[in-house]
């Protein structure tokens, strides 16, 4: 019995090595697809494109029947509070040049 599975053991140890002798590896490596990075087009600032954008990405956008019209001072006050440029009622004043420069660093995570 001994005899019978070491030599089983030794055929199988034998035929793997054979396979693996008879697969050639590749001749050239494979190669992967270029890695595209897309950035989406970020609005100018307070184009009507950005309140659009501001709106869905802090989710104060009333086309989906979530908020008051963008650059309203209700929407501004929304805007503000989620993206915690005006957290607690501290911040710049709603609508300045100082309050859309905020909003747009904390959605858009870049500079104006």
């Amino acid at each position: 019995m001994k005899t019978t599975s070491l030599s089983i053991l030794t055929s199988t140890a034998v035929l793997c090595s054979l396979i693996t002798a008879c697969v050639e590896p590749p001749s050239e490596p494979i190669s992967q697809p270029p890695v595209v990075e897309v950035k989406p087009a970020i609005p100018s600032l307070s184009s009507t494109e950005w309140f659009q954008q501001v709106g869905l990405l802090t989710g104060v956008n009333p086309s989906i029947g979530t908020g008051p019209a963008p650059a309203s001072p209700e929407w501004m006050k929304a805007v503000g509070e989620k993206s915690y440029v005006n957290a607690g009622g501290h911040g710049p004043d709603y609508g300045s040049d100082e309050w859309l420069r905020a909003v747009h660093r904390k959605v858009f995570r870049v500079e104006p």
